[in-house]
This record gives C-alpha cells, sequence and structure tokens, in this order.
C-alpha cells in the first residue's frame, strides 16, 4: 500500500500527462463554486452558471463540479431532498446492504467530479452495476 502511494502519483503522470492540469481545473472549479455561494435557503436558481467554469458555450451547465454546483443552484434543503430521494431511489434497486453503499458511493462520487450526474444512462449505468453481487447476496 505504501509502494503505490509513493508510486502512484508518478505512473499516473507518466500514463496520462493532463491528470495534474485535470486535477487544478477541478479544483479551480470547486474553489469557484463556493467562493460564489448564495443564499444557502434558496441558492442561485437552477439556471445559474459561473462562466470561468463553463467550457463550452453551447452547453454551460455541464461542468466537473455537478454535485457543488447542484447545491449552490438548489441550496440546501432542495439539495438534501434531492440526495435523499436519489439514495432513497438507489436502495430501492440494492438487494442488500453493501451494494447500496457501493453503488451510493459511486454515484455521488462521480457527479462530484464529472458532468454524467444527470445523465439518465448514469443512473442506469450505476443501477446496473454490481448486479452480479447483488445476486449472490453481496458475498
Amino acid at each position: 500500500f505504501v509502494l503505490l502511494m509513493l508510486v502512484g502519483p508518478f505512473a499516473v503522470a507518466l500514463l496520462r500527462p493532463d491528470f495534474m492540469l485535470s486535477v487544478g481545473f477541478k479544483l479551480l472549479q470547486i474553489d469557484l463554486v463556493f467562493s460564489d455561494f448564495g443564499s444557502p435557503l434558496v441558492g442561485r436558481g437552477w439556471g445559474y452558471v459561473i462562466d470561468a467554469i463553463a467550457t463550452s458555450e453551447d452547453q454551460p451547465y455541464q461542468v466537473e463540479m455537478q454535485f457543488p454546483m447542484l447545491l449552490l443552484q438548489m441550496g440546501v434543503p432542495a439539495f438534501l431532498v434531492y440526495v435523499i430521494g436519489m439514495v432513497y431511489q438507489i436502495r430501492s434497486i440494492s438487494g442488500c446492504g453493501g451494494v447500496f453503499y457501493f453503488r451510493t458511493v459511486l454515484y455521488f462520487l462521480v457527479g462530484f467530479s464529472n458532468p454524467w450526474m444527470f445523465l439518465p444512462s448514469w443512473y442506469l449505468t450505476v443501477a446496473l452495476m454490481f448486479a452480479a453481487l447483488d445476486r449472490r447476496g453481496g458475498k
């Protein structure tokens, strides 16, 4: 594990030279999202975008920090309703507790760092992922 922690970053840098640039851009995005936080109760509004982190004029809402941006847009109460709703949805399709946790963490983790969170195909991917583990009862 220690060896992997020491060698891992160098291997990633060799295999994917743009990795540090990507991480730097994600850090910039998260900083801009949290520094632009409006009212925690109502947020900035569903269609609110930060021009500095929009990578496309045609799709300004498709940002990598989609989960934090959702918090900024919706405000805390609506954001919690969304999170609880998705957790309930994922729980309803999961047979055992372990698979439920894997699916939930994966759904929100990728939604945190990629613009895939609202794609129906992403939800279906999470729903079908770990299906074999679910059939075996999480063993």
